[in-house]
């Protein structure tokens, strides 16, 4: 096996990790810290703001507390526009470090 594919082999079950055992994890952290009555004010306001977010209830690219389950498949042209502005802007923050809504802020 070639180096190339133990890498892949590895991120792959990384990933799958990461996406099974690791969300759970990280659900349930933000759940007890913002239901934590003795946690800092700040720390359960973003763990709650993540939590909803996580939910699809908080648009991350828009000012508007909206719920959209669509696929791309189902989007206007107008709509696809909008997902992909915000997603250019979340990622540009996230690039410059200006994530002030994630778990460890």
């Amino acid at each position: 096996m070639s180096k190339k594919d133990e890498e892949r082999e590895a991120f792959a079950r990384v990933s799958h990790k990461l996406k099974t055992i690791g969300i759970e994890v990280a659900v349930d952290s933000l759940i007890a810290v913002a239901g934590d009555p003795k946690a800092p004010a700040p720390a359960r306001s973003t763990a709650g703001t993540s939590l909803l977010r996580a939910a699809g209830m908080i648009s991350t690219g828009s000012k508007d507390a909206t719920r959209s389950d669509k696929s791309p498949a189902e989007m206007s042209p107008e709509e696809l526009d909008e997902a992909l502005t915000a997603l250019r802007q979340d990622l540009a923050g996230r690039r410059s470090g200006e994530d002030a809504d994630g778990v460890f802020n």
